[in-house]
Parts: structure tokens; C-alpha cells; sequence
């Protein structure tokens, strides 16, 4: 009998074990494909934003998406990769609706895990048994729930029920792509598969590049000697940043307006250390135990590079790399699944050393059952856990359809009053017992710029556009959360909010006493509050300021007077009637649109020509009100000395000198006094007409309702973005909270225009793929 090839067992195996994982988890995998929306608490917003795509913009990379976070372009932060092949699927099979397209997605992304921690494992075993062993741990590994740490990503109830969908495709890619790269200078096949996907991991996720990086580091480190540092290193390197190109390289032009926070683990999953989940994961810790000292004694330097991988997550999260990178969307607790699944290769490689060790046939089938059950053992306490009522909750199923249904026939942007851990209405109202979720005050919390560009609505992209907002930094003191119904309708007008959806009793009552409020529709535990007319943009009612500064990071100790700050500041005291507009020109002397704002606030000294610098905020504050945070830099004592006695100019001072929380509080106190001066200087507008604001995919058509003779202050309610640019060439700023300011005499055309990045990120990908092919040809 002709015995089977390794490359037809390691198939068999995959398919094998995705049907197993299939029919354990029979009921679950239905329920989630029947259930008529794509249900978990992240799901809502990425199958809705992927729909937008695949019908708007695809096959283009570039584009608008005007329900996605107020109105923002795609991609931004998050890779396209899972998008651009949801989309592509999509188009292929017209005859499938999307959302079902999406969930096939998700589960055939799911099951195949256990089949590519078989793949690594046979770059690292020889005997088949040992493949059997790894995917079986694979198999229970995936189906034992992360429990509290489930916002780790990469596990059943991290994907279906909190819906980190586009972590599985990241992790699928990274192993693909181990599995390959550890072949790469033995096989042509291995070695450009390892450069498109090693490319497609980047378009993935930005959590999984970091693991990318060590596994790259430590093999360089042990095979440098072996083989070309710059056949097998650096051109594949270069290559993989060139097919993501595309991506990248608008990504970078635009990335200083799209700051984000990196979180580490006790802020991300709120664990108390890392010892709580290693005891957790007590069997992926055995295995890799036995792995190091196994590896040792057999100086298997392959198994070297994935246990230091592993081992630099761990450091990772001790030395806190979150607070490094503070400024990217990196969250050191999204790696822990690469350790927690090595536990399988682990497996697989310690039955490997020990078939090695041990002859008998009885022993090696003993040997991989003690191994896997080890892995059984730890699921079986979870083997009912997951339940389908996250799908199907008679308490809540009809409600929820109805305020669907209510919301696709309603026009205007909706906010939904927070629970914990909730980030979509459809989530809120399908728990089974949503009277033990804690009712707050948080409507509208997350109205600052800091949350804006990462977070400002979440689940934002829902399928009516229904805005979920959050508690962020500043605005998580008590003083705002104030039971004042007039603060709430100023900041639901502020924001663009037509509809609040509530379900406490106390937010009810509150909102019923308000005339403004009209009670418009109840869905079993929740009622929904017309606003009224709420516009898409308006005239300003005093003239903007514009500062000069830098953007800030969200959710940090603050170490300057930003933007971030201010607008915290403002919607914390409730100053909804102040905007500050912030100046896309970075340079002091290369500066000339000063006079059309009533007040500059300079917080950040940046020149070429310190001189020219001088001399236009010297004309500037012989008319307008100038605002000059402290500084070091001599541009500062040097305006000091010339504007001291001019009553237009003010000063705030704090010792910069200082670090630390008493930095932070300072700047705190000097934001409160740039706000005040700021408030006791304010100059009406000379006129406000109305304001017909017309989107479309790509454009804002601005009109005002009466002709004025000079240019007004509008602002537009859709997030703000470099490519917003206005068809005459006059300029358009980012302004209070985070939206679109431009100055209107009559009318205005705002364009979305693709950045130069855009064309030139995809000549770089063909060439990319084009030296790809000619290397395949020529070699």
C-alpha cells in the first residue's frame, strides 16, 4: 500500500481537525451563521464598515467612509487586509449577501488554526505522530475560552462574541508566514511565498509585526552564517514593506493627524499580572517549559526562534513597551495569543523529542494521549461555557429587530447611552439580564479630540449609523457626568446627535423633564429621544482661535499645553460655544492666514526663520488677541521682552522644567487659563445664516442661506482629514471637537482628494510585485 506524502497528511490533518472543531462547537458555529445580523461587540462596526467598502470604494484602497468615526477615510489605522478580502469575495459571489460572506470569513478563518499550527510544527518535527499531537492541542487551545482575558484576541469567544474578526486573519498570516520563512532557503516556493505573506501580515494587524520582528531578529542571529544575509534578509524585507506599499505609505504621510494610545495589559484586560494568566494557561506553559529545556539539550535553533519570540512578548509586557510606543495603536496583551498557541508547536516538538527517546509503539501512542489530554483537561471545565444565547435571547431578540428597523427609516446620527464592556447597541440589548449592567452617565463622554480619532463613536459605522460613545481620560471625573440635561443637549447639538437611545430609568426621567427632548419610540428596555433638527453644519457664534501646538496623545500624563487637552478642557467645563481651530501649518514663518482668526495661541515653537517668526506675531498683536505659552525656547523670552506692555497679549507661565504628574498638573492649569483668556476675549460674529451642508461619497457642498460681505466661520460636522481640501484652494482646519473648519463668503466645495502618497504607494507595490516576478523568471 503506497503511504501517504507528509504534504498530503499535513491537509488531511488541517481538514480534519477543522471539522473537529467544527462539530464540537456544532450549535454555536449555526446559531452564529443563522443568526440574521453578524453579532459580538466589535462585529457591528467592522462588517458594516467592510459593506461600506466592498459597495463604495473597492477595488480602490483610498477612499471616504462618512458613517465610520464621524466621517473618516479607509483605510486608516486599521490594516485593509481583512476588508479588501471580505470585499473581493464579495464581488466574486455577487449572488451572497455581504454579511454572510463575512461570517463564512470569519469561521473558515477560525477553523484553519489548528491546521497552521500543524504546518509550523512539521518545519520543526519528523515524526507524523507529533503533528497529531500539535493539532490536537491546536484544537483545545482554540476552544478554551480566554474567560476574562478574552479581549486578547485569537480564541472562539474573542472572535464571535467580542468580535476581534481581524485578529484571526493577522495570526493566520504570521503562522503561514513562520511556517514559510523557516523554509525559505531550502525551497523557491517557500521563499517568495514568505515575502507576499510576511507583506500581507504587515496589511494585517500592527500587533502581530512586532512578533514578526523577533522571529526575523533570531533567525538572522543563528543562520546569518549559513546563508546570504541579503538574499534571505534584507531583499525579502524590502520586498514585503514594497507589496504593502499601497497601504504604508499614505499611512505614513498622514499618521501624525490619526494619534492613538498603545495599551499594555492591565489597562487593556484589566489582568492583575502576568502570573494570573500563566496560571491560566497552565498547559502551554508546561509544554514550553519542556520545549526550553528540550531545546537545550538538542540545540534545535528553530525551536530557539519561536520560544525568544515568545519570550520578548513576555518582556514585552514587563518593561511595559506600551508606554515606548506610546503613539501607536499597540497593545502589548494582543501578542500573548502568540505565546499561548505556541504551546501547540510546543506540544508537538516535546512528543517529537521523546519518540526520539522512546521506541515502542505503546509508549508513543501513550506518550501524544498524555500530551493532548493535558490540553483536554484544561478545556473540559469550559466545554459548555460557550452558549449560543450570545445569538438568540428571547428576552431581548424582538426588541432588538424593532429599534433596528427604527433606525434604518431615521435620518441623523444616533447615541446610545454606555453599559460596561458594551460597544454596540446590538450587543447592549441581546444580553440576557441587561438590568444587572450598571447605568451611568456617560452620553457624549467621549466627545474630546482624543478619543475622536481613534474612538469618538464607537461602532460608529452600524447599519443606521448609530454612534456609541465612551468614557476617555479627562472626562471620566465625576464633575462631568453631571445629571444636567441642558448639558446634554449642548453637547448632542455640538456633536451632530439627533437621536439619544437610554436605557436607565434616571436618564429616562431626566430626558422626559427636558423640552427639547421628545420621547419618540421604546423597545423593551430602551427608549429612544428625538433631539430635533440638528444640522450638519453652522456658522460659528464667536470667531475661532488657532493653535499652534502639538496634537497630544490621548489618554497619557500630559506634557504640554496641546490640542487634545484643550478640547478635553472644553467639553469638560462645558465651553461648547469656543472653537479652536488648529494650524496646519506647523511653522510659525510660514504662516499667513493669521488675521482671519480673532485669537492665536502659540504653545509649541516651531521656525525655520526665528526672526521672520518674530515679526508676524509681532503684526499679528497689533490687532488680534495673542495668546504665548511658556517655553525654553528663546523665541519665547525673546516675544516676552517685545509684546510685555501690549494689552493684547497675554501670557501663561508654568515651570517646564518639571516632569512627571507635576508636569501633567501644570499643563492642566495652564490649558485652564488659556481657556479663560480665551473666553474674556470672545467676538461675536457679525452674522449667522444658516447653513445647507449637502454630502455626498466624496464631497461637501457648503451654502449659505443669505450672501455675506465677509468670509464666515462654518464649521462641518464630519471628522477632519488632511485630504479634505477645499476646490478653490482656500484652507480647511481641523477645529473643535474634531471636525471640518472653513471660512464661507456665499458658497464652498470641500473635496476628499487622494494625497500624492496614494498613487505613488500603489507604483511601489507593482514594482514591488513586478522585481518579485522578474527575480522568479531570471533566476
Amino acid at each position: 500500500m503506497m503511504r501517504m506524502s507528509r504534504k498530503s497528511f499535513i491537509v488531511l490533518l488541517a481538514v480534519g481537525f477543522a471539522f473537529l472543531t467544527f462539530i464540537f462547537r456544532y450549535a454555536y458555529f449555526v446559531s452564529y451563521i443563522r443568526f440574521p445580523i453578524a453579532s459580538g461587540i466589535d462585529t457591528v462596526g467592522h462588517v458594516e464598515l467592510g459593506k461600506y467598502y466592498a459597495q463604495y470604494i473597492f477595488p480602490s484602497i483610498w477612499g471616504w467612509a462618512p458613517r465610520w468615526f464621524g466621517g473618516m477615510p479607509f483605510p486608516q489605522f486599521y490594516p485593509p487586509f481583512f476588508y479588501i478580502l471580505a470585499a473581493f469575495i464579495s464581488k466574486i459571489l455577487p449572488f451572497l449577501h455581504y454579511e454572510l460572506v463575512f461570517k463564512f470569513l470569519i469561521l473558515f478563518l477560525s477553523l484553519i488554526i489548528p491546521g497552521l499550527l500543524i504546518v509550523v510544527t512539521s518545519r520543526i518535527t519528523k515524526s507524523r505522530i507529533s503533528l497529531v499531537v500539535a493539532g490536537a492541542a491546536g484544537l483545545f487551545l482554540l476552544m478554551t475560552p480566554f474567560g476574562k482575558y478574552d479581549t486578547l484576541g485569537v480564541s472562539l469567544g474573542s472572535t464571535f462574541s467580542v468580535g476581534l474578526v481581524t485578529h484571526v486573519l493577522a495570526f493566520d498570516c504570521l503562522l503561514l508566514w513562520i511556517a514559510m520563512f523557516l523554509e525559505s532557503h531550502r525551497s523557491r516556493l517557500a521563499y517568495y511565498s514568505s515575502i507576499v505573506l510576511l507583506a500581507l501580515t504587515a496589511l494585517s494587524s500592527v500587533h502581530v509585526i512586532f512578533i514578526v520582528f523577533a522571529v526575523y531578529f533570531f533567525s538572522f542571529c543563528f543562520f546569518r552564517k549559513k546563508v546570504s544575509v541579503m538574499r534571505f534578509y534584507i531583499v525579502p524585507g524590502l520586498l514585503s514593506v514594497g507589496l504593502a506599499g499601497f497601504w504604508l505609505l499614505p499611512l505614513s504621510t498622514v499618521y501624525s493627524i490619526m494619534p492613538t494610545q498603545s495599551f499594555g495589559l492591565t489597562n487593556g484586560i484589566g489582568a492583575p499580572n502576568l502570573w494570573a494568566i500563566v496560571v491560566t494557561w497552565w498547559p502551554t506553559a508546561i509544554v514550553m517549559l519542556g520545549a526550553v529545556i528540550g531545546s537545550v539539550y538538542q540545540r534545535n535553533k528553530r525551536v530557539w526562534i519561536l520560544l525568544l519570540a515568545s519570550l520578548c512578548v513576555i518582556v514585552s509586557i514587563l518593561v511595559s513597551l506600551d508606554k515606548i510606543f506610546i503613539r501607536l495603536p499597540f497593545h502589548t496583551y494582543r501578542l500573548l495569543p502568540f505565546v499561548y498557541f505556541s504551546g501547540a508547536v510546543a506540544a508537538g516538538y516535546i512528543y517529537d523529542l521523546a519518540a526520539e527517546r522512546w521506541k515502542g509503539e505503546k509508549v508513543r501512542v501513550g506518550l501524544a494521549l498524555a500530551i493532548a489530554a493535558l490540553f483536554a483537561i484544561a478545556w473540559l471545565p469550559y466545554r459548555n461555557v460557550v452558549s449560543t444565547k450570545i445569538f438568540y435571547s428571547n428576552y431581548s431578540k424582538d426588541n432588538a429587530f424593532g429599534l433596528a428597523a427604527y433606525m434604518q427609516d431615521k435620518q441623523g446620527m444616533f447615541a446610545v447611552e454606555v453599559a460596561p464592556n458594551a460597544r454596540s447597541l446590538y450587543y447592549l440589548i441581546e444580553q440576557e439580564q441587561p438590568e444587572n449592567l450598571r447605568s451611568n452617565y456617560s452620553i457624549f463622554v467621549d466627545s474630546s479630540l482624543g478619543s475622536i480619532f481613534q474612538v469618538p463613536f464607537r461602532d460608529s459605522i452600524t447599519a443606521r449609523g448609530g454612534e456609541y460613545l465612551t468614557v476617555h481620560t479627562l472626562l471620566t471625573r465625576p464633575a462631568f457626568n453631571v445629571k444636567n440635561s441642558d448639558r446634554i443637549v449642548a453637547r448632542a447639538k455640538t456633536l451632530g446627535i439627533s437621536y439619544l437611545i437610554v436605557q436607565s430609568a434616571a436618564m429616562k426621567t431626566l430626558l422626559a423633564k427636558t423640552p427639547e427632548m421628545t420621547l419618540d419610540a421604546s423597545f423593551g428596555n430602551w427608549s429612544i429621544f428625538h433631539l430635533g433638527e440638528v444640522r450638519d453644519a453652522q456658522v460659528v457664534p464667536y470667531q475661532p482661535a488657532l493653535f499652534f501646538g502639538d496634537l497630544g496623545v490621548k489618554g497619557v500624563d500630559q506634557s504640554s499645553v496641546n490640542f487634545f487637552l484643550l478640547q478635553e478642557k472644553l467639553f469638560l467645563d462645558n465651553d461648547l460655544d469656543l472653537t479652536i481651530a488648529k494650524s496646519p501649518a506647523t511653522k510659525l514663518d510660514q504662516n499667513d492666514d493669521l488675521s482671519q482668526f480673532s485669537s492665536a495661541i502659540i504653545s509649541s515653537y516651531d521656525y525655520h526663520d526665528r526672526e521672520k517668526a518674530r515679526t508676524i506675531l509681532d503684526q499679528y498683536a497689533a490687532g488680534h488677541h495673542l495668546i504665548l505659552v511658556a517655553s525654553s525656547d528663546p523665541l519665547f523670552a525673546e516675544l516676552k521682552s517685545d509684546l510685555q506692555d501690549n494689552p493684547l497679549v497675554s501670557f501663561v507661565e508654568y515651570d517646564t522644567a518639571q516632569s512627571g504628574s507635576e508636569l501633567s498638573r501644570l499643563c492642566e492649569r495652564a490649558a485652564d487659563s488659556v481657556l479663560a483668556l480665551l473666553e474674556q476675549n470672545k467676538i461675536p460674529v457679525a452674522s449667522s445664516p444658516e447653513v445647507a451642508a449637502v454630502f455626498s461619497r466624496n464631497r461637501i457642498n457648503l451654502a449659505l442661506s443669505t450672501t455675506s460681505s465677509q468670509e464666515l466661520p462654518v464649521l462641518v460636522r464630519s471628522s477632519y482629514f488632511p485630504s479634505w481640501q477645499r476646490a478653490d484652494g482656500e484652507a480647511a482646519y481641523l477645529a473643535t471637537p474634531a471636525y471640518v473648519l472653513t471660512f464661507v463668503k456665499n458658497s464652498a466645495e470641500l473635496d476628499f482628494k487622494k494625497p500624492l502618497a496614494v498613487p505613488l504607494g500603489a507604483v511601489l507595490t507593482i514594482f514591488s510585485a513586478l522585481t518579485i516576478g522578474l527575480m522568479m523568471c531570471y533566476e
